[in-house]
C-alpha cells in the first residue's frame, strides 16, 4: 500500500531520513558491469608485480584503468598515448572505434544466469561513463548505443533479462561529469571541459551524435537521469565523476529526492538506494572506497568497488598474475562483509559482449564457496569485532541479526589439527560447534585459559566440500559474549 510519509525535499536533512535498505544491508554482493566504446580498443598500461603503492588510477604511468582510453591518450606521458598512435595512427580518433563496437554476441541472459551463479544479489550497469556514449536511447543525445555501434538498447535488454528470469536487484551507473561535452561541463578530471581535440595535431573532432544544448546540467544531465528513473524503474543509481564538483551545480539531491519519491509514491513503493559520489554536499546512502577496504568495523553501510584485475573495463594487457585468485577473492570478500561492507565486483565484457572465462571462472569460484558458506554472509551482520587477532588463522566473524539464532567464524586458512579462537565468542555448554560443508557430527570443542579450541576433522580439509575459506557455526550460542 501506498507510503504515507511526506515526500522528501532536496536538502540533506531531509534525504538523510532515508534509510539504506535491508535488501542492501542483507545482500552483501553486487556485479559491477564496465562495457563501453573503450571496450574495443581493451587497453591500459601494463604494470609488472609489486604493484606501485595505491589503487590503480593512481598509478605512475598513467592509469591502469581501460575504461579511461580516450583521456588517457591525451596525456603524452601516458602508454595509451604512444600505443594509440603506433597501433592505430595519429588521425584515427576515439570516436572512430564506434562502428567498431558491435556487441554481437551479447546474451543478457546468460549474463544474468552468470550473475545468479556467482551468488550475486544486485548489480550496478555503467548506463553512461565519462565518455558520454550512453548505452540507453536519450532525447538529449543520439551518441548511444540505439544510434551508433550495436545500435541496441544494452541497457533495456539487461534489465529485462534481469527481471524476467531473476530476482536480482538491477542498477544504473551514471557518471555525471563527461570529459569532452562541447557544452561544458565541470569535470573533476579536466577542470572545465573543452570540445574533442586530436591529442597529437591539437585539431578539433566531431563529439559523434551530440546534440547542441544551453546547459548541461539543466538540458542533459538531469533529463538523462530521469530518463533512466523513468523509464527502467532501477533499484540502485551509482553516481560518478562529480568530486570535486559542489551538490548544487550537479542538482545532485534534487534528482535524488525525485528519484526516492517515485520509489516511495505508487501503489506498491520500493526501496531504492544511491551511493556517495553524487558531488560534494549531496546525500548518500553508503560509502564506495576503490581498491580499498575498511581496516575495521563501520557502522555506517558502505560497498567495496574492484575490478577482478586491475582494470574496470576490459583490457586485453592483463594476464592471469593481474587478477585475483579464487583464494584472495573469498578471503577479500569474507573481510569485508565482518566489517559491516558489501563487495561490487566489476566484469568488463569483452567488444563482443562476452565475458572473458577467467572472470567467468572467478565468479563461479565465489558462486560455489558461497553455496556452501553462504548461511555465513547474506542477512547477516558485524559483531563486536571482526576479528581476532589471537586466532591460529586468520578468522572473520558475522552474527545473524538476533544473535541467539547463529554466529559465524570463518577462517581465511584451513587451521590444522585445532582452530584456536582467543575472541570471547557466544558460547556455552549447550552449544555445538558444525563445520559447513562437513556431513559429520558437531566438532569437539573445549574452553582453555579464555581460548575456544576446536578439534578439526581427523580427514582434514577433505572433510568439508569448501575450499578457501572455512566457516565455523556456533549452534545455540549464549545470548551475551
Amino acid at each position: 500500500m501506498k507510503d504515507d510519509r511526506p515526500d522528501y525535499k532536496p536538502t540533506l536533512e531531509s534525504l538523510g531520513k532515508h534509510l539504506v535498505p535491508q535488501w542492501f544491508k542483507d545482500a552483501k554482493f553486487g556485479i559491477f558491469i564496465h562495457w563501453g566504446i573503450y571496450s574495443v580498443p581493451a587497453f591500459a598500461p601494463d604494470y609488472d608485480p609489486p604493484y606501485p603503492p595505491g589503487p590503480p588510477y593512481s598509478w605512475p604511468q598513467g592509469t591502469a584503468y581501460a575504461e579511461w582510453y580516450w583521456y588517457s591518450m591525451h596525456d603524452s606521458n601516458n602508454d595509451t598515448y604512444s600505443y594509440h598512435r603506433r597501433k592505430y595512427g595519429e588521425n584515427f580518433n576515439y570516436d572512430d572505434f564506434i562502428p567498431w563496437w558491435k556487441a554481437e554476441k551479447f546474451d543478457a541472459r546468460s549474463w544474468v544466469r552468470l550473475f545468479e551463479e556467482a551468488g550475486a544479489r544486485y548489480f550496478a550497469q555503467v548506463s553512461k561513463h565519462h565518455d558520454g556514449f550512453a548505452l540507453f536511447p536519450s532525447r538529449t543525445t543520439n551518441r548511444s548505443t540505439t544510434v551508433m555501434g550495436p545500435r541496441r538498447n544494452l541497457a533495456g535488454e539487461l534489465f529485462g533479462a534481469a527481471r524476467k528470469h531473476s530476482k536480482l536487484k538491477a542498477g544504473f551507473y551514471y557518471s555525471l561529469a563527461e570529459w569532452y561535452n562541447p557544452a561544458g561541463v565541470y569535470s573533476p578530471f579536466t577542470g572545465w571541459s573543452r570540445p574533442p581535440y586530436n591529442p597529437y595535431t591539437g585539431e578539433r573532432v566531431p563529439y559523434t551524435g551530440y546534440k547542441p544544448i544551453d546547459d548541461y546540467v539543466r538540458d542533459h544531465e538531469l533529463p538523462q537521469l530521469r530518463e533512466l528513473i523513468d523509464g527502467y524503474d532501477p533499484d540502485i543509481l551509482w553516481a560518478d565523476g562529480a568530486d570535486p564538483g559542489k551538490e548544487n551545480y550537479w542538482r545532485s539531491n534534487e534528482i535524488i529526492a525525485y528519484y526516492y519519491n517515485q520509489a516511495k509514491d505508487r501503489h506498491h513503493p520500493k526501496e531504492v538506494v544511491v551511493n556517495d559520489r553524487f558531488g560534494e554536499g549531496s546525500h548518500g546512502d553508503f560509502s564506495t572506497p576503490e581498491y580499498a577496504k575498511e581496516s575495521d568495523i563501520k557502522q555506517e553501510k558502505w560497498e567495496s568497488t574492484r575490478g577482478i584485475g586491475l582494470s574496470f573495463g576490459y583490457n586485453a594487457q592483463e594476464t592471469e598474475e593481474d587478477y585475483l585468485t579464487p583464494d584472495e577473492l573469498i578471503d577479500s570478500f569474507v573481510d569485508i562483509v565482518s566489517k559491516n561492507g558489501n563487495l561490487l565486483l566489476n566484469i568488463g565484457p569483452k567488444a563482443d559482449g562476452t565475458v572473458p572465462q577467467i572472470m567467468q571462472d572467478r565468479l563461479r569460484a565465489l558462486g560455489t564457496w558461497l553455496r556452501i558458506n553462504g548461511e555465513a554472509i547474506y542477512g547477516l551482520t558485524y559483531w563486536k569485532q571482526a576479528e581476532d587477532d589471537g586466532s591460529n588463522v586468520p578468522v572473520r566473524f558475522a552474527v545473524k541479526p538476533s544473535e541467539k539464532d547463529g554466529f559465524y567464524a570463518t577462517a581465511l586458512n584451513w587451521p590444522g589439527k585445532e582452530l584456536i579462537i582467543t575472541a570471547q565468542v557466544p558460547i556455552s555448554k549447550r552449544s555445538r560447534i558444525q563445520l559447513l560443508g562437513a556431513r559429520g557430527k558437531p566438532l569437539e570443542w573445549t574452553r582453555r585459559n579464555g581460548r575456544l579450541i576446536v578439534q578439526m576433522p581427523r580427514e582434514g580439509e577433505s572433510a568439508t566440500e569448501s575450499r578457501h575459506a572455512y566457516t565455523f557455526k556456533i549452534i545455540n550460542p549464549t545470548r551475551k559474549a
